[in-house]
């Protein structure tokens, strides 16, 4: 993966349970880069779900979802690799009443599979990455 940047997580959320039972946290990031070994800690705050490893649970599609490895130990503080990063997609609706987009943004982290995040992104929302570069 090209471009990954050091990640902090400034927040932890409680753990919630999803409409089909699977326990999730949204766990809160800003960028750290590091200019002669100080870090800048950016500004800009940069969210993620993460889920609880256990049974499989298998999505609308009838493919099945992994837990993340960070659902259980993030610490506020931890500094871990990705990047944020947004493609344009063909248009597709977050909300029903609510004007569609065209873009999907998340972040990846250093283990994750940048294509396979977006490909299962979209097969849940209904969308196709335009441009997968």
């Amino acid at each position: 993966m090209s471009q990954l940047k050091a990640l902090k997580i400034i927040n932890v959320g409680s753990a919630n349970q999803s409409k089909d039972g699977r326990n999730y946290k949204i766990i809160e990031f800003v960028s750290v880069l590091f200019l002669a070994n100080i870090p800048i800690v950016g500004n800009k705050i940069l969210t993620r779900v993460f889920w609880e490893k256990g049974p499989e649970h298998k999505t609308r599609k009838g493919c099945f979802y992994k837990g993340d490895y960070l659902y259980s130990i993030a610490t506020v503080g931890m500094l871990i690799m990705g990047k944020y990063a947004r493609k344009e997609t063909t248009p597709y609706t977050i909300r029903e009443g609510q004007k569609p987009v065209n873009t999907y943004a998340t972040l990846i982290l250093e283990e994750d599979d940048e294509n396979s995040i977006f490909k299962r992104a979209g097969e849940e929302s209904g969308f196709t990455v335009l441009n997968e570069n």
